[in-house]
């Protein structure tokens, strides 16, 4: 009978979180972040694009599943839609009760982490005008 093997530890480099594949060790995927406090992109074949696409993942707070009504999905479009003033793509988009799934591009005129408080600011107004 053969010994069991011990599991190794995973380290967040083991994973990919949407982050663009630069490094092989051993047959593995190992991805890491390239600048400090940058949110991740998706793999280089993504990167050919200027601006670059970027693949946005948020959560409800202990995932709480509010986000699956069709007050949300309006003020989701419509922020969408308002965003092509602002030089801003939204492609396919995935609204589940307790996350979101969204492809985002973004102008040179406009940061991630601005979009992204934008859009949960409204979709929070849509949740406190539903009670």
């Amino acid at each position: 009978m053969a010994e069991p093997v011990e599991p190794q530890a995973r380290h967040y480099t083991d994973v990919e979180f949407g982050l663009w594949p630069n490094i092989h060790v051993a047959n593995q995927k190992v991805v890491e972040r390239k600048i400090k406090d940058t949110p991740p992109r998706l793999p280089t074949v993504f990167q050919s694009y200027d601006p670059p696409l970027y693949l946005v993942t948020f959560n409800t707070l202990v995932r709480r599943p509010l986000l699956a009504c069709e007050a949300v999905h309006a003020a989701f479009r419509e922020y969408a839609e308002r965003g092509f003033s602002f030089h801003i793509a939204t492609g396919r988009y995935v609204l589940m009760p307790d996350h979101v799934h969204v492809f985002v591009r973004i102008g040179r005129d406009m940061t991630l982490p601005r979009w992204e408080s934008g859009l949960k600011q409204r979709i929070g107004k849509a949740l406190t005008k539903l009670g």
